[in-house]
């Protein structure tokens, strides 16, 4: 069996755009600000012939430290985001033949509970057994928590929620 812990469900790409807007804007960072600096994301991540030229042109819509953030990400070669950013996990899911239980918090801004759950269903071969399921209070870390921002997980004193391990107890009793 494979037991899946927010584990991406996407294309590495999309999953770190839809993470950034979902985290800009639960920030307080403005819908239309958000959505500029996910395009140029867009950009970086998906035309390798972009220029820092040409980035500079599509980052004018974003703030002085956001632009900064965009040439740090553009200028960065780092092996494991670069497979990341171009892996698309799907080939390798609908080839799995075994139960899978894969569980997202419906507070998590940085694994899109919706995206990676709902493209898990879509590629799962059913094998008898397999349980997907969201806890909607759970953040990435799977904590109850109130917003989900990352920058709140290391404030909770729950490491993991109970609940969350006494299903996946349940789920491998049952197989």
């Amino acid at each position: 069996f494979i037991i899946s812990l927010a584990g991406p469900a996407v294309k590495g790409s999309d999953c770190i755009i839809e993470q950034n807007r979902t985290i800009l804007e639960a920030s307080g960072v403005p819908v239309t600000t958000a959505a500029a600096y996910c395009r140029v994301l867009e950009e970086i991540y998906g035309n390798p012939g972009l220029t820092k030229e040409r980035l500079g042109e599509l980052s004018v819509a974003v703030p002085e430290s956001m632009r900064k953030n965009l040439e740090n990400i553009y200028e960065a070669d780092d092996p494991w985001i670069n497979h990341f950013v171009s892996f698309d996990p799907a080939e390798h899911i609908s080839k799995i033949t075994c139960p899978v239980m894969a569980v997202n918090g419906g507070k998590d801004m940085q694994v899109i509970a919706e995206s990676n759950i709902g493209r898990l269903e879509a590629l799962l071969k059913e094998s008898g057994g397999n349980l997907l399921k969201t806890y909607p209070e759970l953040n990435h870390m799977f904590q109850h928590c109130t917003t989900g921002l990352p920058d709140e997980y290391g404030k909770i004193e729950e490491t993991i929620s109970e609940e969350v391990l006494q299903d996946m107890t349940t789920w491998i009793n049952s197989l």
